[in-house]
């Protein structure tokens, strides 16, 4: 274990990746309250636009639900790096 806290590199991976994953958290929160706040000021000219307009905002909702698992997939790559190193480091 001292090893891997005398390891700067490593402690500074293990911080970077801690800093991702809570800044995509954050910019997912924002980028969802500017879209819930745009989707119903946008107007289309015809029935045409309107559908295509749903059907861009039903998109973006769904990946805006598939974000999260690409937080979680970050966070498990993070603790399997970290158990890895500590496994070596032992």
């Amino acid at each position: 274990m001292n090893e891997f806290s005398k390891n700067e590199a490593g402690t500074m991976g293990v911080m970077d990746a801690v800093l991702v994953v809570v800044t995509g958290a954050v910019v997912m929160g924002v980028g969802a309250m500017i879209l819930a706040k745009i989707q119903p000021n946008v107007v289309g000219s015809d029935e045409v636009s309107n559908g295509t307009i749903t059907s861009i905002f039903g998109t973006a909702w769904d990946a805006f639900g598939l974000l999260p698992v690409a937080l979680i997939v970050v966070a498990a790559v993070v603790i399997i790096g970290t158990v890895m190193l500590l496994s070596r480091a032992a």
